[in-house]
């Protein structure tokens, strides 16, 4: 049965292709990529972008000498660190990280069910409440559940039908050993401490307990978590994450016994340089309480970049890495179908009402505006279709290709017409780098595409540059404003953050119109930190670009291939919505894009560890 289904998938397919590739639209396709090839891929532009980048070798070479000299200091640390090292507690925690997913799921029923039960008995003395009861009960439950149920985590998952769907499989070693009596024993002690300082403060302090450990035995883990939880999380959450994960990655290299030494490419310098970028913004800044704050926050995200690229050393990691921020993609999208279908924004918030009268309410799913959750799809469609190329499975295509359906109707709810331009733009770009013929059938499918969409939609995407239009003729007041400023301030800036920007721009306001930003990323980086600043975010997009087009040219791992030009397709039209708005605004998005620089950076790593293996 799957045969025949298969036989008539690639029946439909060569049909599609067949029909389209001699068509008028995938001649001048091909002709653009015939001279593309003739007079570009040899031009001394393109060599930059795509010749192999020499700088990396002098990036390696200091570092080495800068660390060797830094590894002298961490002696008397080196020396602590190996006097612990060989201890029993020591040895056992490492143990219990390193091989979380061996351990039977009983050890923690021992742990839930003392807790709860104390918890529990406790109560009858003194009632603590529904909530806390509740949560008592829980454990007593799930601490039940776990004792009966004698499998290791991995077992479960490995023998699980839904994670079998996604493709999900986690390595399998001998069932680890552990102690019943240990854990009964730190149950217990939770459920003492529970009873005298509360259940709420010491659930916290173990979970972020265990975060730590598994962040220094087990950092890739905890980052793809991080990673895939982004979109549900508090800023402030993500922003500790970041910081305890780093931390946790330098003291394991400070106690590390062998030499210091910092892999990678030198874009990890200019990534650097953008830390600094943020320290000038603050020292610059007509508001320096306020940019201060800010500023940690990028900082904190930035660092990020180094953890992630740092960890992930392998196809394999960057496959499970993008694959598990795409699926908790899902039910973002979901949520914003939900919220369209419900009456979300009925008011029409961000919208010119009297223009767009057709129009009801934009979504903006677990983010704050429509146009921050059309630049999040952007750049998570793009992973998605990557992983629908690369996917040797049927069902995990299916999956997503479900999660390409979502994303695709949540942006059509946005209504973001510059997020509209980008991920066409990024779509585009993707096709043009792994497949040209598909790029003819998709530019001749959007045409067709038009005569079916709803007035809705096409009214807006008619209303590109019309200045009668309130959104747009408020960017271009702003903008015009903040070019005024810039004549001024070009060289240092005026400060990080809103209030910085809020202090300075009313001055050159057009038409006395005010705003918290410039609604344009280039514009808003010159206006915060200067010309230093635009020229080191340009530094760093140009050597990414750099990093990518030479995997995309010379890799023979074709899956590497496709993973680069979906992360610089998906920051290609990330960067074109940045013209239209400031897509910095939303501090998790921030974060995600550095984020998918890192994954840039990973793809240009593993790229070069294959090559030299």
């Amino acid at each position: 049965m799957n045969g025949f289904f298969t036989s008539f998938a690639k029946k439909i397919k060569n049909g599609v292709i067949s029909l389209f590739e001699n068509s008028f639209f995938s001649i001048i396709c091909e002709k653009i990529s015939n001279f593309y090839v003739k007079n570009v891929e040899s031009g001394i532009i393109t060599n930059f972008f795509t010749a192999y980048d020499k700088s990396d070798n002098a990036y390696e070479k200091i570092s080495d000498k800068a660390f060797g000299l830094f590894d002298i200091l961490l002696k008397p640390f080196r020396f602590i660190a190996a006097m612990t090292k060989n201890s029993k507690t020591v040895c056992a925690l490492k143990s219990l990280c390193s091989n979380i997913f061996n351990i039977s799921v009983r050890a923690f029923g021992l742990f839930a069910l003392p807790w709860g039960v104390i918890g529990l008995t406790s109560s009858v003395i003194d009632y603590p409440g529904a909530v806390v009861c509740g949560i008592y009960m829980l454990l007593c439950i799930l601490g039940a559940f776990c004792i009966l149920c004698n499998r290791s985590i991995s077992v479960l998952v490995n023998g699980s039908g839904l994670c079998g769907l996604f493709g999900i499989e986690l390595s399998y070693v001998k069932e680890y050993k552990y102690s019943a009596i240990l854990f009964v024993f730190t149950g217990l002690l939770a459920g003492v401490l529970s009873v005298f300082f509360g259940i709420i403060p010491v659930m916290a302090a173990i979970i972020l307990f265990v975060a730590a450990m598994l962040a220094f035995y087990s950092p890739y883990f905890v980052t793809l978590m991080f990673a895939a939880v982004l979109p549900f999380m508090p800023t402030m959450v993500m922003v500790a994450g970041s910081l305890a994960i780093a931390l946790c990655l330098v003291v394991k290299k400070v106690t590390d016994q062998h030499k210091c030494e910092i892999k990678g490419s030198v874009l990890n310098l200019y990534v650097l340089f953008m830390c600094f970028v943020y320290i000038l913004g603050t020292i610059a800044s007509v508001n320096k309480a306020s940019s201060f704050k800010i500023s940690l926050v990028y900082i904190a995200f930035i660092i990020s970049f180094f953890v992630i690229s740092k960890v992930i050393d392998s196809s394999k990691k960057i496959i499970y890495f993008i694959s598990a921020m795409s699926l908790a993609s899902i039910p973002v999208g979901l949520y914003g179908i939900y919220q369209k279908l419900t009456g979300f924004d009925n008011e029409n918030t961000w919208l010119d009402s009297e223009m767009f009268e057709e129009i009801q309410g934009r979504v903006v799913s677990f983010f704050d505006n429509p146009n921050v959750f059309g630049e999040y799809i952007i750049l998570l469609f793009m992973l998605c279709l990557a992983l629908v190329f690369i996917s040797e499975r049927y069902s995990l295509k299916l999956v997503y290709t479900a999660a390409l359906a979502v994303l695709g109707a949540s942006m059509i709810f946005t209504y973001s017409r510059g997020c509209w331009i980008g991920l066409v733009i990024a779509v585009c770009v993707y096709l043009f780098f792994v497949n040209k013929k598909l790029l003819g059938v998709a530019v001749v499918a959007g045409l067709i595409s038009l005569f079916f969409l709803p007035e809705s939609i096409i009214t807006r995407i008619a209303s590109v540059g019309n200045l009668s239009d309130s959104s747009t003729s408020y960017r271009v007041f702003i903008w015009n404003g903040t070019v005024e400023m810039l004549k001024d301030f070009w060289m240092t800036g005026i400060g990080v953050g809103s209030d910085a920007f809020n202090a300075i721009y009313p001055r050159y306001a057009y038409s006395a119109i005010t705003a918290p930003h410039p609604h344009n990323l280039y514009l808003l980086v010159l206006s915060e930190t200067g010309i230093i600043g635009i020229l080191v975010l340009i530094a760093v997009i140009l050597v990414l670009f750099n990093k990518l087009l030479h995997v995309i040219k010379h890799t023979e791992n074709k899956k590497l291939k496709i993973i680069a030009a979906a992360v610089g397709s998906a920051i290609t039209g990330f960067l074109v919505q940045g013209m239209f708005d400031n897509v910095w605004y939303n501090y998790r998005v921030f974060l995600l894009f550095w984020i998918f620089v890192a994954v840039g950076a990973s793809v240009y790593n593993v790229y070069r560890k294959e090559k030299s293996n």
